[in-house]
């Protein structure tokens, strides 16, 4: 029986990773689904058990150690240790030194390592060993892109993809003679429901995710003495430096905000979740939201802004403001006088003239 572990196995890449897996080895196959969304793991299981496949799910939180521990405890008790792990749960969420919308604190910052990284790190752990015993067994890493270089605004998940890539270089060179094949998949811009709610993305110009799946079963597939380190695949049409709330339009990336009573929305989409997550943006307060579509972000967006306006209210302190409204510039006195005359060329004030040009800045 070939077994098979998959995080982030409720949607997406793990999901379809699911069904490529039960198809090939059918009755022959016994697959593990981890995720946090039992609703969804199920219709990944059924859809999976239509091919023969022996499925079980388990709702788990694979960045808790203890949660980890237990379900891995529970699988290799039900018999042999995974012949395929594929390490798939992760998330996006931007971030930034310098654009003050997209600041974030520690504990955001932290948030994505170990979604990212750690994850991987603890079910990697939690399985390793039994098949060290085995003397056989793939691992995979689903990468990216950002593992290579950096991408502005995605300043965390750069971060955490390269601690992903150093996680699979670490672990092949410590089992590459021990029957452990490790292979890092570095995917560009893949058609996941991530990018559900984007408008203007052209899904037909990105990876579907069963190529993702495919590769993974032909990888597995190869002679045991041949292994795949790292393989790159993109889009054929490039790379896209974000991957969450975006659209594209005229060849250009540009990231849509939110804004209410002053303050800024950060929304990031929760892939295992299946939800999208938001903070207010650019105050030190951390104030949470989400919502499962579009208008239901806006309206707890609108009633997280009124909730924290109202604690500090009770509080007797004020809110935190994020911008004033106010922007200091020093720029050339050519330049200066250049903006002048643009300026009253259009019949405006400077002030005015700035503002508008700013607001329709993509």
């Amino acid at each position: 029986m070939t077994v098979i572990v998959i995080t982030g196995a409720s949607q997406g890449i793990g999901a379809e990773v699911a069904y490529a897996f039960a198809a090939k080895f059918n009755q022959a196959s016994v697959i593990h689904l981890l995720a946090r969304s039992e609703e969804n793991l199920l219709s990944v299981a059924e859809k999976c058990q239509q091919s023969g496949a022996s499925v079980t799910s388990w709702v788990c939180d694979v960045t808790d150690d203890a949660q980890v521990a237990e379900c891995a405890k529970k699988i290799l008790a039900q018999g042999s240790a995974p012949a395929v792990l594929v390490n798939n749960a992760g998330s996006y969420a931007p971030s930034s030194f310098v654009n003050p919308a997209l600041h974030i604190s520690g504990d955001e910052f932290r948030a994505q390592i170990n979604v990212n990284v750690t994850s991987a790190f603890l079910v990697t752990q939690a399985f390793l060993p039994a098949m060290l015993e085995q003397k056989s067994g793939d691992v995979f890493f689903l990468c990216s892109i950002a593992s290579l270089h950096a991408y502005p605004n995605s300043m965390a998940y750069t971060v955490a993809k390269h601690g992903l890539l150093g996680l699979a270089r670490s672990l092949r060179v410590e089992t590459q003679k021990k029957g452990i094949r490790v292979s890092a998949l570095l995917l560009g811009a893949v058609d996941t429901p991530a990018w559900g709610a984007a408008p203007g993305v052209l899904h037909n110009e990105f990876i579907p995710a069963a190529d993702i799946a495919r590769t993974i079963l032909a990888i597995h597939q190869l002679e045991r003495q041949t292994t795949v380190d790292e393989v790159i695949i993109r889009p054929q049409w490039g790379d896209v430096p974000s991957c969450t709330d975006i659209s594209r339009k005229s060849g250009d990336i540009t990231m849509n905000t939110m804004s209410y009573k002053g303050y800024a929305a950060r929304i990031e989409y929760s892939d295992e979740d299946d939800c999208f997550v938001g903070h207010i943006a650019g105050i030190n307060d951390i104030v949470g939201f989400h919502g499962d579509s579009v208008s239901e972000l806006h309206a707890a967006f609108e009633e997280a802004v009124d909730d924290y306006l109202e604690t500090c209210k009770k509080a007797g302190r004020p809110p935190q403001k994020p911008y004033s409204g106010h922007i200091m510039l020093r720029v050339p006195p050519e330049l200066h006088a250049k903006a002048a005359m643009m300026a009253e060329a259009h019949g405006k004030s400077l002030n005015s003239w700035v503002t508008e040009l700013l607001s329709s800045a993509d």
